[in-house]
C-alpha cells in the first residue's frame, strides 16, 4: 500500500498512524452491526451515482475525426431500479449488440470500427438473476476488442472479425459460477504462501439457511478480522461451525 504513495513524497504508515487508523474504524462501528454498515454503504453509493454527471473526455483528447454523441444509457439509479422490477425471463429480453452500441456511441465507436464481424454466442440469461450478467461482462470486453481492433485496421488497413461466447465470459465475473473451478495447469485456485488459509476461493461454507457463501478474507488483516469475528481458528472446518449460526445474505 505504501507504493501506492510514493507520488505523494515521503510518507509511509507509521505505527502511530496504524493505530490511530484503526482506532477510527472501530469507533465508527460502535453501535453498528455488519448488515447495518454494509446497508449504509449501498445507501450512499446510491445516492452519489445518482448526483454525479457521466465523466467526460476534455475536447483536446477526443480523436478529430470521432463526434460525441450523448450517451443512450440512463441514469445508473433507474436502470438498477428498473432491472429489479422487470427480472429477465427469457432470452430475447437483452440484445448484447443493441447494448453494445450503446456503450460504443459514448466515445463515438460503432461496432463497424472492427472492420469485420461481431458476434455473441449465446444470451442472458445464462444464470437466475435480475442483472444481464453474461451480457454486462461479454460487452465491456468486447468493447475493447472493437476499439483495439480501430486501431489495428487505421495503422494496417487489416479487419478483424471478433467474436465472444456468453456462456462462458461469466467466468470473468466468478470463476465457479457453473459450480466447478477453472483449473490453472490442472491445479485449482491457492495461496502457496497461506495453503491453510480458510477463506480462499476453494472454500465454500454453507449457511443456517441452506444458503451457500464464499468468503475472500485472503489477506492476512481481514482474514485476522474475520477469524475475530466468527471467534474460532483458521481451520475450515471450524468456519464453516461459525457460519452455520449465521443466515445467508
Amino acid at each position: 500500500m505504501e507504493s501506492w504513495w510514493r507520488d505523494l513524497g515521503d510518507l509511509s504508515l507509521t505505527p502511530e498512524v496504524r493505530s490511530e487508523a484503526v482506532r477510527g474504524i472501530e469507533d465508527e462501528l460502535t453501535g453498528r452491526s455488519l448488515d447495518e454498515m454494509t446497508r449504509a454503504r449501498d445507501d450512499v453509493l446510491t445516492q452519489l451515482l445518482a448526483m454525479s454527471p457521466p465523466r467526460r473526455r476534455s475536447p483536446e483528447r477526443v480523436p478529430k475525426h470521432r463526434n460525441r454523441v450523448k450517451s443512450p444509457c440512463g441514469p445508473i439509479q433507474t436502470r438498477i431500479s428498473e432491472a429489479l422490477a422487470n427480472r429477465i425471463t427469457d432470452d430475447r429480453t437483452i440484445d448484447p449488440m443493441r447494448e453494445l452500441r450503446d456503450v460504443l456511441a459514448v466515445t463515438g465507436h460503432s461496432p463497424g470500427d472492427a472492420g469485420g464481424t461481431i458476434h455473441f454466442e449465446g444470451r442472458d440469461p445464462i444464470i437466475s438473476s435480475p442483472w444481464p450478467l453474461a451480457t454486462m461482462a461479454g460487452v465491456s470486453l468486447m468493447a475493447k476488442a472493437v476499439a483495439m481492433a480501430d486501431l489495428w485496421r487505421v495503422r494496417t488497413g487489416e479487419a478483424q472479425d471478433l467474436s465472444v461466447d456468453l456462456r462462458q465470459v461469466l467466468h470473468r465475473l466468478c470463476p465457479f459460477y457453473d459450480k466447478k473451478w477453472e483449473l490453472l495447469n490442472g491445479y485449482a485456485p491457492g495461496a502457496p504462501s497461506d495453503p491453510a488459509n480458510p477463506f480462499m476461493p476453494s472454500h465454500m461454507y454453507q449457511t443456517r439457511d441452506g444458503r451457500w457463501v464464499q468468503l475472500l478474507n485472503i489477506y492476512p488483516r481481514i482474514k485476522t478480522a474475520a477469524l475475530a469475528f466468527f471467534g474460532t481458528n483458521d481451520d475450515p472446518r471450524a468456519v464453516g461451525e461459525a457460519v452455520r449460526r449465521w443466515d445467508g445474505p
